[in-house]
Parts: C-alpha cells; sequence; structure tokens
C-alpha cells in the first residue's frame, strides 16, 4: 500500500510507513531525546485536512518509532501547500535523524 495511503489512514498507516522508511535507511529506533518535527501537507484541490489534524494524526504514528512520547517534540512546524495545476510529488516519505 502507497505511504500516502497509509498515512491517509491514520496513526495506524503512519506508524508502518515511518518504522519501514527507518529499517530501510537503516536509522535508530526510538529515542529519549526531544525532536524537532517539520510537516508539509501537498495537496491539489481543495484541503480536507486542518493542520492541527495533520499534526495530530502523524504525531500519534511516529510515537514509538522516532521518539517515545509526543512530549519529546519541543518543536513542530506544520504546513499546508497546494500543488499548482499540472504539478505532482513523486510519493516519499522523508525522514532524517541526527545524534
Amino acid at each position: 500500500m502507497p505511504i500516502r495511503d497509509r498515512a491517509a489512514a491514520g496513526a495506524s498507516g503512519c506508524h508502518e510507513a515511518a518504522r519501514e522508511r527507518l529499517i530501510e535507511e537503516g536509522g535508530p529506533g526510538p529515542t529519549h531525546q526531544d525532536v524537532a518535527v517539520l510537516i508539509i501537507y501537498f495537496y491539489q484541490g481543495e484541503a480536507v485536512l486542518d493542520v492541527d489534524n495533520i499534526a495530530k494524526s502523524l504525531l500519534d504514528g511516529l510515537r514509538g518509532v522516532l521518539f517515545r512520547d509526543d512530549r519529546q517534540v519541543s518543536e513542530l512546524l506544520v504546513r499546508k501547500s497546494r500543488l499548482s495545476a499540472g504539478l505532482s510529488l513523486t510519493e516519499r516519505a522523508y525522514i532524517y535523524w541526527k545524534r
């Protein structure tokens, strides 16, 4: 199932997609340190998700994969960006870490 479909399915889909991506990249398990999260939601047509709902669902899905508890999120930036007609994105979940 494509990453976007699993992420749209809610926290469980995001959890699975993030876990698979970390395994592919050889990333570490959940950290005990504070984390900063950047979410950019690209859409075409009308956006059906509110920024706060996008963040809530994704953060719930990342708990136990990137961090142990969402209280560790010390910085959060969420943006919605409409794609212009004729533009498309290659489906991809980007997860970066720095120890």
